[in-house]
This record gives C-alpha cells, sequence and structure tokens, in this order.
C-alpha cells in the first residue's frame, strides 16, 4: 500500500503503534489507549504535518479519534477503514461480541509483567483468504496489550473535532463488529465508501484501496487549496478595507 502511494506522489507514513509489530518489545502493563494517543500525535508533530490525511483502520479508529480530539491542527481529513469509531467513554471491547470478549480474555498472555491479547483468527476476522497472504499476515500478526482494549476514550469534541471524515466499509465479508460504526458514519454526515473485500483492505485489495484514498487525498488537496485561497482573499479584502478606513480618516478636516 505505502509503496503504490508513494509511485503517486505522496508522502506516506507507517507508524507502528506501541508494543504492536517490531514494537511488541515494548509491551508492558502502562500500554493502554493513551499510550497509542500519544503514538498518532508524535508522529504529526515530529514530521512536522499539516493537512495530513489520517487513515485508520479496525482498532485504530479509537487511538486516531483520541489523537484528532487533543490536536486537530495537523490533520486535513480522517479517514476510518473498516475501523471502530471512539466513542466518549468506550472501550474496544464495548464493540466486540461478549463471547469474542471473554475469548480473548481467557487466551491472554504475560509479557514484559503485563498482559497480552492474541490476535484474532486471520481467515475468519481479517477476511485474508489467499493462502500465501494469509500465512504472511499470520507471522506478522502480534499480541496487543491488554489495556488498549480496556481502556475508555475521552473525547472533549465531538467526534472527529469538526474535520471532514470518511468511512470506508468491507463488504465480503462484513464484519458485525464494524455495523455499529458504520452506521454511527452514516448517521453523523459522513462520506461513505465500500470495498467489496474482507477486513484487511490492504492486503486483499490494494489497487482498489489506494485508487480510492488518493481520490479522498485529491479531493483533500483541492479543498485545502480553496480554502487557503478563500482566506487569502479575505485577508486582502480586510488590510484593502483598513487602508481605506485609515486614508478616509488623515483626509477628513480637522
Amino acid at each position: 500500500m505505502a509503496g503504490r502511494l508513494r509511485s503517486a506522489g505522496y508522502e506516506v507514513f507507517t507508524p507502528t503503534l506501541t508494543g504492536l509489530g517490531e514494537r511488541l518489545h515494548l509491551s508492558s502493563p502502562g500500554v493502554d489507549l493513551n499510550t497509542h494517543i500519544q503514538d498518532v500525535l508524535a508522529v504529526l508533530e515530529c514530521e512536522e504535518l499539516q493537512d495530513a490525511v489520517v487513515v485508520a483502520h479496525s482498532y485504530a479508529g479509537y487511538p486516531v479519534t483520541g489523537a484528532a480530539d487533543r490536536d486537530a491542527s495537523r490533520i486535513g481529513q480522517l479517514v476510518y477503514l473498516d475501523a471502530s469509531i471512539g466513542r466518549d467513554g468506550t472501550a474496544i471491547f464495548d464493540n466486540l461480541p461478549p463471547e469474542v470478549v471473554q475469548d480473548k480474555l481467557a487466551s491472554a498472555a504475560d509479557l514484559n509483567g503485563g498482559k497480552v491479547l492474541a490476535p484474532l483468527d486471520v481467515v475468519g476476522f481479517y477476511g485474508v483468504t489467499d493462502p500465501a497472504d494469509a500465512q504472511w499476515v499470520g507471522r506478522r500478526v502480534t499480541p496487543q496489550p491488554a489495556g488498549t482494549y480496556t481502556t475508555p476514550l475521552r473525547l472533549h469534541h465531538p467526534v472527529g473535532h469538526g474535520l471532514p471524515c470518511t468511512f470506508i466499509r468491507c463488504t465480503d465479508p462484513a464484519l458485525s463488529s464494524i455495523e455499529e460504526s458504520y452506521v454511527y458514519a452514516r448517521q453523523a454526515g459522513m462520506a461513505l465508501h465500500e470495498l467489496k473485500t474482507g477486513h484487511d483492505a490492504m492486503v486483499t485489495a490494494p489497487g482498489e484501496l489506494a485508487a480510492l484514498l488518493i481520490q479522498i487525498a485529491a479531493q483533500q488537496a483541492q479543498q485545502a487549496q480553496q480554502k487557503a485561497t478563500q482566506q487569502k482573499a479575505t485577508q486582502q479584502k480586510a488590510t484593502q478595507q483598513k487602508a481605506t478606513q485609515q486614508q478616509a480618516s488623515q483626509q477628513a478636516p480637522q
């Protein structure tokens, strides 16, 4: 995915959240949802990004919603890719069926003094059916710190913090745990798209997903340019009005 987007001329960042992937060794009892919110904010800040299109997949909807709530100044748009849209006071476990929650808690393992939860089924949950792809995902997916599932999200603004938001629903198969977020996105007036593929669209339909993200990014760039043009015109008008007022004041008889 990143290669496809970079080939199209976009700058792409693929941050790994603390305690996952190649950062699994950083898992600890203190790693929770707030840690991942800070991970997202740190990338935006340290890379000095502006008008970034932030794409959140699956669980990442929670930390991305939290990051936008804390500081939306570097974000141009939020894209929820078959993601759980966090709401104030909810935890990611609230979006999963009770039997799934029980299974994950029962299978929790110890790591670095804390608990980590095993990944979900590659085929059944992630929708990756190609044998080679399934083997690759199975090798690369890692356990996740339990605190990231159980920590409630705390928001001080409406979801999205006033930013444009898009929701991409993966429909083949459609995960029941994402349906509530999709309904919310529709009711909230978010832009909606569908991809006829499984939950891990970046693995199962990279071409279609890349094309859609490029389309969304292009629209965001156009809107940002229009906004900048309007702001410049407003500033010029205000400057002209001030100059006219000063000139009139100087010409007025004393």
